[in-house]
């Protein structure tokens, strides 16, 4: 149980994973990842290690996704496709994912090439749209539009975890 997030744990499993009951409201503390900073919906938790964390909140069909740190090899983040694979599994095509960039802060060519491959398995997947929130003070920008049309990908880049949900909520009604 990971209580660093600041979430409460709903006594549930689902396919063996953790169900999140997120608050609404209140102050969000400055360690919160993605998924905490989202509204409110039970998320399920499918990775939690000190390179990325991934949730999949099934009833907006998106997946969000935290990634941090300096990634040098794949061999650092064995599982990083598997946990895509299983978080794909969740949601419906015409999904969305919000992925949380701020603290990368570095990776390798190697890790490029895993990262345009996971990519490429989400448009199989039928990605509707992709927001990712970046530190626009750092190079990750134009190395995420680089792979973006590397891979195909429908790349949206924010400054804000709050635009970026927003957004994704917006063509969501549409």
């Amino acid at each position: 149980m990971c209580f660093t997030f600041g979430v409460y744990i709903k006594l549930a499993i689902f396919r063996q994973r953790k169900v999140y009951n997120l608050p609404l409201s209140g102050n969000p503390r400055p360690d919160r990842s993605a998924a905490a900073e989202s509204f409110g919906a039970p998320m399920i938790e499918i990775a939690h290690n000190p390179f990325y964390k991934f949730y999949v909140d099934v009833d907006r069909n998106r997946i969000f996704l935290k990634i941090k740190g300096c990634w040098n090899s794949p061999e650092e983040v064995p599982f990083y496709l598997i946990h895509l694979k299983e978080a794909l599994g969740l949601v419906k095509p015409g999904f969305s994912i919000l992925t949380d960039l701020r603290y990368l802060e570095e990776y390798s060519p190697s890790i490029r090439q895993m990262h345009i491959e996971a990519q490429k398995l989400t448009i199989e997947a039928g990605i509707c749209q992709l927001a990712e929130v970046h530190d626009l003070k750092t190079s990750i920008n134009q190395l995420a539009m680089a792979m973006a049309e590397e891979s195909g990908i429908p790349l949206n880049i924010f400054d804000s975890m709050q635009d970026a949900e927003a957004w994704l909520s917006e063509l969501q009604k549409k």
